[in-house]
C-alpha cells in the first residue's frame, strides 16, 4: 500500500536536506592532530609528535607552538583546538592523564566533538598504561605502546591519515 502523501512529502523533504555523510563535504583544519598526555606521557608525545611532523603531517603538539600559548586564555584556547581545529584528536592514556586537570579538559572537549561527529572516527586513543576514562566506552579501538613502539604507531597514523 502507497505510503500517505503528508507521510511521502515528509520523506521527500529529509532526503532533500539530509545528505549522506560521504556526501558531506570535507572540513579544512587547522591541524590534521592535536596531542592531548599527561607530563609522564611527554618524552613518547613528543617523538611521536616529531614523527608526524617530519612525515608532512600538521600536528598540534604545545611545544611546537609558544607563541600561540603566550598570553591565551588556555582554556577558550585548547578547547578550540581539541573541538574544532584538529581532524583528529590522538590521546596518550594513563592514570596521571584520567587525574590531571587540563586533559581533563581536554578529554571533555574532545568527547564533545566526538558526540557532535556521531560516530566518526575523532579520538584515536593510545594507551600508555591502562586507566578507565570517564565518558570513553571500552568498545574504542585503541594502540597500545605495550604492543607497538611509538615508531609503529607514528606510522600506523599516517597511514590512517593518507588512506
Amino acid at each position: 500500500m502507497p505510503a500517505a502523501p503528508a507521510i511521502r512529502a515528509a520523506r521527500e523533504i529529509e532526503r532533500a536536506t539530509v545528505r549522506p555523510r560521504s556526501a558531506q563535504p570535507q572540513k579544512e583544519y587547522q591541524f590534521d592532530v592535536a596531542i592531548s598526555f599527561a607530563g609522564t606521557e611527554r618524552p613518547l608525545a613528543e617523538e611521536f609528535a616529531t614523527r608526524l611532523r617530519d612525515a608532512g603531517i600538521s600536528v598540534f603538539y604545545d611545544s611546537f607552538y609558544p607563541e600561540m600559548l603566550w598570553g591565551k586564555n588556555l582554556v577558550e584556547f585548547f578547547d578550540d583546538i581539541y573541538r574544532k581545529q584538529a581532524r583528529y584528536c590522538i590521546m596518550f592514556i594513563s592514570p596521571e592523564y584520567r587525574d590531571r586537570m587540563w586533559t581533563q579538559h581536554e578529554r571533555r572537549s574532545a568527547q564533545a566533538r566526538a558526540l557532535e561527529e556521531r560516530g566518526n572516527d575523532y579520538i584515536l586513543p593510545i594507551v600508555a598504561q591502562p586507566a578507565e576514562l570517564p565518558g570513553m566506552q571500552p568498545t574504542l579501538g585503541y594502540l597500545s605502546l605495550s604492543e607497538h613502539p611509538v615508531s609503529e604507531i607514528a606510522e600506523i597514523t599516517i597511514k590512517k591519515l593518507k588512506g
